[in-house]
């Protein structure tokens, strides 16, 4: 099958993967308590935003393949995945899972941080300082913000708590 016509097909199937979470998944799968304050405070609304995402990501694929920005003739693109694709993607999956696990030991906020750094040196990123920063300031910044400012309480670690 033609690259053309697997990005229209992955892109389709990304929209509809999108409306499921969006008018199934979530409504369906996500408790709202009546005492939720304000809509931002709701856990359905950050759900409901990256399904939405996800649905403009998949249009947005498909909207340039029909528009024909990028031809596989044209673009001069290997024809097949890189060798260390697959070990990479089993990296990523380890990365996961491991931020999964290191969640109740150190708390969201450093678990994020240390995947993240991790995250930038399996992409190999040319950004590396850029990176660092993000990786450390990013989840300081969020759980200050939502700590202390918006008052919601942020997952703390057996290990190390924040303030």
């Amino acid at each position: 099958m033609p690259r053309l016509h697997r990005n229209i097909w992955l892109g389709a199937g990304v929209m509809l993967f999108a409306l499921a979470l969006v008018f199934a998944a979530i409504p369906f799968g996500i408790s709202t308590p009546k005492s939720v304050r304000s809509l931002v405070l709701s856990p359905i609304l950050w759900p409901t935003i990256i399904g939405w995402c996800l649905f403009l990501g998949g249009a947005l694929l498909v909207a340039q393949q029909l528009i024909g920005r990028t031809r596989p003739e044209e673009s001069g693109e290997a024809g097949g995945p890189r060798p260390d694709a697959w070990l990479r993607l089993g990296a990523l999956a380890l990365l996961m899972a491991g931020y999964y696990i290191a969640i109740p030991l150190f708390g969201m906020v450093w678990a994020s941080a240390l995947a993240f750094l991790l995250l930038a040196l399996l992409i190999r990123t040319r950004y590396r300082v850029t990176s660092l920063i993000v990786a450390f300031g990013l989840p300081l910044v969020t759980y200050a913000f939502f700590y202390h400012v918006a008052g919601v309480p942020i997952p703390q670690g057996e290990f190390v708590r924040l303030p």
